[in-house]
């Protein structure tokens, strides 16, 4: 599977993406894939776009990611922002 991996960076205010393919990449011809952002609730505005297979895997990357900087969950909302099919480059907005 494609499964990205996402990471707050102080000093920078940013998030960080590392997009980390596997050996079934390839096979991932005809997927749609969900977008998701994160949600600042303080700053009141939204980091990068990722992509991930489904919502229990952006949960994941999200819980790992609260959890591995010590955020304030509180304060960050993970968010559906669409999807986006690969084979026909459809993206769609929710």
């Amino acid at each position: 599977m494609y499964d990205s991996r996402i990471e707050w960076m102080p000093e920078a205010k940013r998030w960080l993406i590392y997009d980390n393919p596997t050996p079934y990449q390839k096979e991932l011809n005809d997927m749609t894939f969900e977008l998701y952002s994160i949600k600042d609730r303080l700053a009141e505005e939204y980091g990068p776009i990722f992509q991930a297979k489904n919502k229990a895997i952006a949960e994941r990357n999200f819980n790992n990611l609260v959890e591995e900087k010590k955020l304030d969950e509180d304060e960050f909302n993970l968010v559906k922002v669409g999807s986006f099919d690969n084979e026909t480059g459809t993206l769609t907005t929710v």
